[in-house]
């Protein structure tokens, strides 16, 4: 008999999910206003290097803004998804047939493949997940994930964005 959960993660609260993937952000900016400042002694670096970290906050908010917590089969070829808007628990339950899931990968990063997202779409009700590599959701999860899809529907859907 197969698990019937395909996926489950703690919930964390949404700034805890933030704030990890902040830390490497934060060492770039720093030495970006360090050099930048010692070789120009200029305000605008200081100026530059603020505006590059928010840049990197607005996208990890909006990146850390949905994260599913669970994804379980219910009878009748069903599907369960939970997963957290910001801090709030919401469900969608549908049909499996018409959930299409789909890895892509950000296009603008130099590291584009390890900045790997999921997409959950349900075309017939307009639903759209996306779950980025983030929390306790990390690349062998959705490795794990599409391997537990049914093999017909993952070959089908499985896209690789450039």
């Amino acid at each position: 008999m197969r698990n019937p959960i395909l996926v489950h993660v703690n919930g964390k609260p949404y700034m805890q999910r933030i704030k990890p993937t902040l830390v490497g952000p934060f060492v770039l900016v720093s030495f970006v206003i360090a050099i930048g400042y010692l070789g120009t002694e200029s305000p605008w670096t200081l100026v530059a290097g603020v505006l590059l970290f928010f840049l990197y906050f607005i996208e990890r908010l909006y990146w850390g803004r949905i994260y599913i917590t669970e994804i379980s089969e219910l009878p009748n070829d069903k599907l369960k998804i939970t997963y957290m808007d910001k801090n709030e628990v919401k469900e969608y339950i549908g049909d499996k047939k018409s959930l299409h899931i789909q890895r892509n990968s950000v296009w603008y990063k130099m590291k584009a493949d390890r900045e790997q997202y999921l997409t959950l779409k349900d075309e017939q009700k307009g639903f759209t997940l996306k779950q980025f590599v983030l929390g306790d959701w990390q690349e062998t999860m959705i490795n794990q994930l599409f391997d537990d899809w049914e093999p017909a529907t993952n070959e089908k859907n499985l896209v690789a964005a450039g």
